[in-house]
């Protein structure tokens, strides 16, 4: 097989929502079973089928599968369908409904690769420095919309149950600010500060669901 490389992408035309995320401090996800993720960074972000930049974000995940792989028959996605996803959480008893009628695009960065972060407040772009993270949660919410840049890269599967995969690696989420937040409560304006302690959270929606894929 080809050496993996990386493939960078940012959405710039038009913003994804927050469906879920923690960018803030690090999390540990519960996979059940006894199975847990490494402490990490993530975001899953929702957009429509008709986005304006869904064809150039499908065709920058399909050169990384190609170079890596030769083609992409076969290859896992960090794109899934969002109704799949919501149908399945329903029939566990579980309330996937935000996913409903998106697709969801999921990314994360390990614990000590935290994502940069900065967010539009009267029209001016806000970085967010390391000692103010904590400070900046109540501007990352789920259901705002924002703009994320992410890095992609394809890996081998396991000849079992993981198959080759292209992941994709969180590095940088402007929030726009606005967008109605997720989950009841506040709307963005005043949603205040969002405690996100990083400890062991719910599972993971898109969590090895192969079955979500969309096609490449």
């Amino acid at each position: 097989m080809a050496e993996a490389q990386s493939f960078r992408f940012r959405f710039e035309a038009a913003p994804v929502k927050m469906l879920y995320g923690n960018v803030i401090t690090p999390k540990v996800s519960d996979y059940g079973g006894g199975r847990k993720s490494d402490p990490h960074f993530e975001v899953q972000a929702g957009l429509g089928k008709d986005h304006a930049e869904l064809k150039a974000l499908k065709g920058v995940m399909a050169a990384c599968a190609k170079a890596k792989f030769g083609s992409t028959e076969g290859v896992s996605f960090p794109l899934k369908d969002g109704t799949v996803i919501a149908d399945k959480a329903k029939a566990r008893g579980k309330n996937r409904e935000r996913c409903r009628d998106l697709l969801v695009l999921k990314a994360s960065s390990a614990a000590e690769y935290p994502p940069a972060l900065a967010y539009v407040a009267n029209g001016v772009g806000v970085d967010v420095e390391d000692s103010m993270r904590a400070q900046a949660a109540g501007k990352f919410y789920p259901g705002v919309d924002m703009s994320i840049e992410i890095t992609f890269k394809a890996y081998d599967g396991n000849g079992g149950n993981i198959p080759p995969s292209v992941v994709a690696y969180l590095s940088n989420v402007v929030s726009t600010g606005r967008g109605e937040k997720l989950g009841g409560g506040a709307s963005s304006r005043h949603a205040g500060f969002i405690k996100n302690v990083g400890i062991v959270s719910e599972d993971d929606p898109t969590a090895e669901d192969i079955e979500a894929d969309i096609p490449i």
